[in-house]
């Protein structure tokens, strides 16, 4: 029971970045998930370059949702572990709608940082960063007491009043925030082959 409620707060925290990434950073992520297989290159895509599916299975609060979330056994997505990328990445990107370790929260490329310091004041910026760190505060918390848990409740509240806030200025600024992430891409994509 004390597990099952450190999940559904992880699971709160990764509904609100779900939310934000892919509402703001959907067609950039597909993108850069595209390039990267059209090179046959997994380091092009953060989301490509880390199998993280056996660390899902043997933490038992990340595997837990990730099995439920599935319907059905992490296990079988696991495929061969020596993999270059992540197995629980498909076609149209992760596979897990829950159970997602904490890199895959809480890193920010270059390429949605780039976007998002064109918009976004330092302060918040740097205050969404702190506050993504949360995921591992989370992961490593549930064998501490309940002062620890409402600290992390705390702490996913932020992060989501964060990413309300950031959603406003996006949307406040949105065509010069779509022509930083369009230059952001071209930074960050190798050119197209001739011929």
């Amino acid at each position: 029971m004390v597990l099952r409620r450190w999940q559904e707060l992880y699971a709160r925290a990764e509904s609100a970045s779900k939310t934000f990434f892919s509402e703001h950073f959907g067609d950039l992520c597909a993108r850069c998930a595209e390039a990267a297989e059209t090179a046959a290159d997994p380091s092009i895509c953060c989301c490509r370059r880390t199998n993280f599916v056996p660390e899902i299975l043997t933490d038992p609060l990340l595997g837990e949702l990730a099995d439920e979330s599935l319907g059905h056994s992490l296990y079988a997505l696991s495929g061969p572990h020596n993999r270059r990328g992540c197995a629980a990445l498909g076609p149209a990107g992760c596979l897990l709608p829950f159970g997602r370790p904490d890199p895959c929260h809480a890193y920010i490329c270059d390429a949605l940082y780039d976007s998002l310091d064109a918009i976004l004041p330092l302060d918040l910026l740097c205050r969404i960063r702190d506050a993504l760190e949360v995921y591992s505060r989370i992961r490593e918390a549930p064998r501490r007491d309940d002062s620890e848990f409402q600290g992390c409740v705390a702490q996913v509240a932020e992060l989501e009043a964060l990413f309300s806030l950031a959603s406003e200025q996006i949307w406040a600024q949105s065509a010069a925030f779509a022509l930083r992430k369009e230059e952001a891409l071209r930074e960050m994509l190798p050119p197209a082959p001739i011929g």
